[in-house]
């Protein structure tokens, strides 16, 4: 027992909370080993097991090979004080320590858990004790930590944050932590020979919760990919915005959300075209359906798009020059999760439509403006605060500003409920223009 002056004062500490004897030189043999401070300690005579009977060894094995029939059930424990890290097929060593073990058999093991590059093949995360002695062996997890090679630091226990879809982080482990668990074999254990088949239970849970369309090995697009299918100008051949929103919408995806669009189509008043043009596609709207395949979605624009027909689609045609206009055109909306204005780009337009609908924004929402950098010369109004100049100086001065002081006013009056205002340039390229605006509400 190779232990510091530190760690024989935290030892004798708890030899005494126990009631045996401080002296700490009772508990060590000649030779270096522990069977003296085991048996001191109450345990029943103990055998050894090595690859090598160099050092006299009682019984020797290598643990990568599958166990002999003279070892299975002949333990009541078994103790790993560190060497399962150095056996390179580390599933062949835990198959072989739970057949080691007898029915009700206690399995004790002490291996590197971070800190230790270098020391052995690997480091071990509780995530393995979880999977295959609770999960694969149906075996009882009695004590899982992450224990300090300084004494002094206190023991962390660790849950299994699998079975939640988390993880185990060890965020804060500095130095050199163990990683110590002990494990009971109950007499219905799954005693296969050998298994094969275990998975890490953040993604099993992710499995199981997925869309059927993925858990059943289909191809799950990207809303990219989406977007290149039906045409879009948000996907890779056109602004790109739909590498930023694949990544926002994801906590999204499969919620029963309510999402609504203003702008479903390229063209109308603001190319000089009539309002009344014929309309034959709706790209994005096709594109969000099979997307958010749960959700509620809302089309706006000053174009008619009412033949079209899906369940989960509703129209809305507002003309959205003027602010009593747009209230009078949604003022019947339910509360909302995603706003996306894709509709002129006129800067009155924009700001009327995020007065008036930021506040239906459920909290966690997403409101998005697309195209700052481009105004349609028939609606701009003359001398206005830009929408990009006038989140600039929110993000600038955490104050908005703006040609109009009420206009100006109003938007500051929202300012508590913004949790985050992002800009984004042309396809998120430095040097280029404001293209897009995420605001994310409190």
């Amino acid at each position: 027992m190779n232990v510091g002056p530190r760690g024989r004062r935290f030892i004798r500490q708890a030899l005494r909370a126990a009631k045996l004897s401080p002296d700490f030189g009772n508990y060590l043999q000649e030779d270096g080993f522990s069977e003296t401070f085991l048996r001191k300690l109450g345990y029943p005579p103990t055998a050894s097991m090595d690859y090598s009977d160099f050092e006299d060894c009682d019984y020797t094995h290598d643990l990568n090979e599958p166990l002999p029939a003279e070892l299975r059930q002949k333990f009541d424990v078994v103790i790993d004080g560190g060497t399962i890290e150095h056996v390179f097929n580390t599933p062949q060593a835990l198959d072989n320590v739970f057949h080691m073990l007898k029915d009700d058999g206690i399995f004790i093991s002490v291996n590197g858990m971070t800190g230790w590059a270098g020391h052995g093949f690997y480091q071990f995360s509780p995530e393995l004790v979880w999977r295959y002695w609770q999960d694969a062996r149906n075996c009882e997890v009695r004590t899982c930590q992450a224990v300090s090679v300084d004494p002094s630091e206190q023991a962390i226990p660790v849950t299994d944050t699998g079975k939640s879809g988390a993880r185990f982080r060890g965020l804060g482990l500095h130095g050199r932590w163990y990683l110590y668990y002990v494990v009971k074999k109950p007499s219905n254990a799954n005693g296969v020979k050998q298994l094969n088949n275990i998975q890490q239970g953040d993604y099993a849970v992710k499995w199981e919760n997925a869309p059927k369309e993925q858990s059943a090995g289909l191809y799950y697009m990207s809303l990219t990919e989406l977007a290149d299918k039906y045409g879009s100008d948000k996907g890779s051949t056109g602004h790109r915005y739909t590498e930023l929103y694949h990544m926002l919408f994801q906590p999204f995806i499969d919620r029963p959300i309510t999402f609504m669009e203003m702008g479903l189509l390229i063209g109308g008043p603001e190319h000089g075209i009539s309002a009344d043009r014929e309309t034959k596609d709706l790209p994005s709207i096709r594109m969000w359906l099979e997307y958010f395949k749960k959700a509620q979605i809302i089309g706006l624009d000053i174009s008619d798009f009412s033949w079209f027909t899906h369940d989960r689609f509703s129209f809305v045609r507002c003309d959205m020059d003027t602010r009593p206009n747009i209230v009078a055109a949604t003022s019947a909306l339910p509360e909302l999760d995603i706003i996306i204005d894709d509709a002129s780009h006129a800067s009155h337009h924009q700001q009327n439509a995020f007065l008036t609908l930021f506040p239906k924004l459920r909290s966690g929402g997403l409101y998005i403006i697309e195209d700052l950098s481009w105004q349609p010369k028939p609606y701009e109004q003359s001398g206005i605060t830009k929408t990009a100049a006038l989140f600039q100086s929110y993000q600038q001065d955490r104050a908005f500003t703006h040609s109009d002081p009420n206009v100006a006013a109003e938007f500051n009056a929202l300012r508590d409920d913004m949790s985050g205002c992002f800009i984004f340039p042309v396809r998120y390229q430095k040097q280029r223009r404001d293209q897009v605006l995420v605001v994310h509400k409190r």
